[in-house]
């Protein structure tokens, strides 16, 4: 079940449920309500493209003092048109990789590139074409 209902419920673009875009990342806070808000602000922005599935937030095996966020986004338009807003939406100065068919960026938090969140350390964001 989709947490945050596509954005353009009465468009007439086809949805492609092939595709999925992830994103996992990291958020320096032990308080586990401030992690929630954060994964909820997330899950607006990225709402934009299509619908949004948000898994539990869960506090971080390796760093107990942050909380880990997953999202899913099942895009209402083209595919890496959605996945290019997402990235656009939560930062800049992306780190990119894979193939025009199946790209993946990396972030991380640097002098240059900017965040929607002061509280996020990493981010990963990954095209996928799910049979």
């Amino acid at each position: 079940m989709l947490d945050h209902p596509p954005s353009d419920a009465g468009s007439t673009v086809e949805r492609d449920h092939r595709w999925t875009v992830f994103l996992r990342l990291f958020a320096a806070t032990s308080d586990p309500s401030i992690a929630r808000d954060l994964a909820g602000e997330v899950a607006a922005k990225m709402g934009r493209f299509g619908g949004v599935k948000t898994q539990p937030v869960e506090r971080y095996w390796k760093i107990p003092e942050y909380h880990e966020v997953k999202l899913e986004l099942r895009p209402d338009l083209e595919a890496i048109a959605a996945y290019e807003g997402v990235l656009g939406e939560l930062a800049t100065e992306w780190e990119r990789h894979g193939s025009q068919e199946e790209p993946w960026a990396i972030w991380n938090p640097s002098a240059e590139g900017r965040c929607f969140s002061p509280l996020v350390t990493w981010m990963s964001l990954d095209l996928v074409n799910l049979p």
